[in-house]
């Protein structure tokens, strides 16, 4: 590490090597690989993967130098405590990056901590989807009561805050009050690569999904969609790459598959994003069915990867069809899911492999980073 390169200290209750919860792990590697030469960076988290009650394969409590940033992993609440503390006394951070807005380990009461040491280190919460309508519809009784509490508790706490879509902004605001500083900066997204598809014949179809087993994400919608295609479609396949958020959940899941006998349906469990690229060259199309997305890491590598998309209206990713890099659908709607997917089916290999080309031609305009990186650098780090 330099002395000469500003301090960021990033707080966060998961990052690598776990990987169930998803887009915000990647998030945030994705931006700690790009900004570390940039800036002398500190993470601070969890050392537990999501639902698991045994730590990861790390160093526990104690400092930990990975790829040229200092990572920490903190097994109890105490020592995320006496850590954030440890390190806001002891190195001036330009800023302070929290990422989990519904908890108080890793973002109320270091907060408090931040305004007791008198730090200069300039706050950021990033709300990552949080307080999207989809999102809230989901326990919404005490995620409202909670997001009331944080409304006072922004007004004596000051914080920057950051969304990755305008229209995250926009629902976040209207809960937590227009006043509040606030950036709009997407997501950094890892280099894109393209990779070799499966021959695409009609009326063959690999479907691929990836992302938490929850209610939010819509699963159910993709199954009945599947099940409502006529029964003439035998060559239809969906591979369900995910964690298990919610078991009663995944046991309706469970059920309408049974009900499905005419398409092949595998649940293969948790991924690691690092194996991304060999699970895409195994599919025709990513599915995203939820009802919100802030962001979707999945959306964005299939893309990246040249895999064509169905998402939802309810995606930030509205110029998907003008693009010709995949098909909107309406999440509430199932008669779109079935048009999306029988529409898919339909098309022969020169049909697809131009899909592909708008898919991949779309991802470079999108998702390339160096305009977002430079916003990052002042924000962050200025």
């Amino acid at each position: 590490m330099s002395s000469r390169q500003p301090n960021l200290l990033i707080v966060t209750q998961w990052y690598r090597p776990a990987y169930k919860a998803g887009g915000p792990i990647t998030s945030l590697f994705n931006l700690v690989e790009q900004l570390k030469q940039y800036a002398n960076i500190t993470v601070l988290c969890g050392a537990h993967d999501l639902g698991e009650s045994m730590p990861l394969e790390v160093n526990l409590d104690r400092e930990t130098m990975n790829g040229g940033v200092r990572i920490i992993y903190t097994s109890t609440f105490i020592s995320t405590f006496t850590w954030f503390n440890k390190l806001t006394r002891r190195i001036d951070f330009s800023s302070v990056y929290f990422n989990d807005y519904y908890s108080a380990r890793y973002f109320v009461f270091p907060r408090i901590i931040l305004w007791m040491n008198s730090a200069k280190s300039k706050p950021i919460l990033a709300l990552r989807g949080m307080l999207l309508p989809g999102a809230l519809s989901y326990k919404s009784f005490k995620k409202k009561l909670y997001t009331a509490t944080i409304r006072i508790f922004l007004s004596w706490f000051k914080t920057e805050l950051h969304f990755t879509s305008k229209q995250e902004a926009y629902s976040s605001l209207k809960l937590l009050g227009k006043q509040l500083k606030h950036k709009t900066l997407p997501n950094l997204n890892a280099p894109l690569l393209k990779v070799d598809h499966p021959e695409k014949e009609v009326g063959k179809l690999i479907l691929g999904y990836f992302g938490r087993i929850s209610p939010v994400k819509n699963l159910d919608f993709l199954i009945e969609a599947i099940n409502g295609i006529p029964s003439s479609y035998t060559g239809l396949e969906l591979n369900i790459w995910g964690n298990i958020e919610d078991s009663s959940y995944f046991e309706h899941i469970k059920k309408l598959v049974q009900a499905e006998s005419q398409s092949k349906i595998i649940f293969h469990g948790a991924f690691s994003p690092q194996n991304i690229s060999g699970l895409l060259s195994k599919i025709h199309v990513t599915v995203c069915p939820s009802f919100s997305e802030n962001y979707g890491h999945a959306i964005a590598q299939s893309l990246g990867h040249s895999v064509p998309v169905i998402a939802t209206k309810n995606s930030p990713w509205q110029d998907l069809e003008k693009a010709r890099a995949g098909l909107l659908v309406d999440p509430y709607d199932i008669n779109t899911g079935v048009a999306g997917i029988q529409y898919m089916l339909d098309i022969n290999q020169e049909q697809y492999s131009e899909l592909c080309f708008y898919a991949g031609k779309f991802a470079v305009l999108e998702v390339a980073n160096s305009e977002v990186l430079d916003k990052y650098i002042t924000t962050l780090l200025h």
